[in-house]
């Protein structure tokens, strides 16, 4: 999951860089290469220290903080690009009905599936044992994991083929 909202963070920062338009919008390979190994380490390091130590609790504090600030940031992209994308195919639509705003509704039902896991997951942990006391257990923390797992490809050109250079670094 880290190493998903890290590379997202990347290409949606790296999308307006005229340096990665050239090689078909995509990042380079040695920043997403650094990026990954950034993860790795990040990883590696909550995995082998002990939980007590202060190396961990650093290690966990910078995960959550790089998450958190790159989960914003990738949602606040994800957003603006789908509108654009949306912009672009009405304007370029060949027919007299507008189209509709298809990238921002895929946008808007993976955010509140995304809003939806996390608040079941937040409920899971605070209530727990209530929970667990039920005869049925709804197992709430199931949920984030759905709800956290639903994110639609980004948009490509194949997808949306009035607006190429709006979306050509998903390609």
């Amino acid at each position: 999951m880290y190493w998903l909202i890290v590379s997202a963070g990347v290409t949606f920062f790296t999308r307006g860089d005229p340096a990665a338009k050239k090689g078909g919008g995509s990042p380079s390979v040695a920043l997403l290469l650094s990026a990954a190994l950034w993860t790795a380490a990040v990883t590696a390091t909550i995995l082998t220290t002990e939980r007590d130590s202060r190396v961990h609790t650093i290690a966990r504090g910078v995960l959550t903080c790089t998450f958190s600030l790159l989960l914003v940031y990738a949602f606040t992209a994800g957003a603006r690009t789908a509108r654009e994308v949306d912009d672009a195919t009405t304007k370029h639509s060949a027919s007299d009905t507008p189209t509709s705003a298809t990238a921002t509704r895929l946008f808007a039902l993976s955010f509140w599936s995304f809003i939806i896991g996390v608040l079941a997951w937040i409920i899971d942990i605070l209530f727990c044992s209530n929970l667990q006391a039920l005869t049925l257990y709804p197992n709430l923390h199931s949920v984030w994991h759905i709800g956290s797992a639903y994110y639609p490809p980004p948009p490509s050109p194949a997808h949306f083929p009035m607006a190429p250079d709006l979306i050509s670094y998903a390609a």
